[in-house]
């Protein structure tokens, strides 16, 4: 497998490492793969309705017709 130097700061570095800490992972490569699957697996769908299952009588009950507009 090859592998890479990169350059981060101290303090990204420590967070690093306290991730690697948390997440009991053997490598910098593996913390860093974890959080990239966790943060694709993060959805943000119905974030804006609080986790609320909307019924579709639900949805359709605060939109108005045309001859109810102003």
């Amino acid at each position: 497998m090859a592998t890479t130097t990169i350059q981060v700061r101290d303090y990204t570095a420590m967070r690093l490492r306290k991730i690697m800490e948390r997440t009991k992972t053997a490598s910098y490569d593996e913390a860093i793969s974890r959080l990239i699957e966790t943060r694709r697996r993060k959805s943000m769908a119905g974030a804006l309705a609080g986790g609320k299952k909307w019924t579709t009588e639900e949805i359709l009950d605060g939109l108005r017709d045309k001859v109810d507009r102003i």
